[in-house]
């Protein structure tokens, strides 16, 4: 696969013409020797566990949608916030080629220092909350309990709820700051959170459980009254909804 830039460049032709899909296990932060270097994390756009809803993402297509991603020279986004605005001071960094580990899809990304909201981003994971990889893109074809990926454009890091249970630990100054989650690492996704495996809201209708607490949720609201999760993120133009 041919090596992706990683420079600041606008994002011109960027297809934005799809919809949230899927958010999933926490992202680790990578420590580095150098201190003027970016921020470098990673962590799995999807695994094959079951849902919150029971149904599972077909890997092999989030593989193949991620080209799409990279052909788009690999954008990282704060929290779905391009997606809404495409004000480019919401792309916090840029994503390496995707790796295969075990199977699964792992996205390495460097995040600028320069930037704001990557330096809240590494606050929150040094301060011990979980980020996770929400993934963009055209809505998803259902085959039973698969859902095949059609492309993916965006990968936003988004921040989840913290577990009292699973606290992420910072080893050292220059070392791995995170616990690691990824594939080849045992029980890691069970000790750090039992919903490796989240999703986002793409067709418009509210989840009836939040997946941060299992508190029951209000009708049309996207947040839980019970723990402040957010269920379901929406684009301006609902996107991502059944016409």
């Amino acid at each position: 696969m041919q090596s992706l830039s990683l420079d600041r460049d606008d994002l011109t032709g960027l297809d934005l013409s799809g919809g949230f899909l899927y958010s999933v296990a926490p992202v680790l932060r990578k420590g580095l020797t150098d201190p003027s270097a970016d921020w470098i994390i990673e962590g799995p756009v999807s695994t094959p566990q079951e849902d919150w809803e029971g149904e599972e993402l077909d890997i092999p297509s989030v593989f193949k949608g991620m080209q799409v991603f990279e052909s788009y020279k690999s954008p990282i986004s704060w929290d779905h916030m391009y997606e809404k605005t495409q004000d480019n001071k919401w792309i916090i960094g840029r994503g390496f080629p995707v790796e295969k580990r075990n199977g699964l899809p792992i996205l390495r990304a460097k995040l600028y220092k320069s930037n704001p909201q990557a330096q809240n981003a590494i606050r929150l994971l040094d301060e011990g909350h979980f980020l996770s990889w929400s993934i963009y893109g055209p809505p998803p074809e259902r085959k039973g309990k698969k859902v095949v990926v059609k492309a993916i454009t965006m990968v936003t890091l988004t921040p989840w709820p913290v577990n009292p249970g699973c606290a992420v630990v910072r080893k050292s100054q220059n070392a791995i700051l995170a616990k690691s989650l990824m594939a080849g690492s045992g029980d890691a996704f069970a000790a750090v959170d039992g919903r490796t495996l989240q999703r986002d809201d793409v067709e418009g209708q509210p989840s009836k459980k939040c997946p941060g607490c299992g508190a029951k949720l209000r009708r049309k609201s996207n947040f839980c009254a019970a723990c402040g999760f957010r269920v379901a993120t929406f684009s301006p133009r609902g996107v991502g909804r059944k016409p």
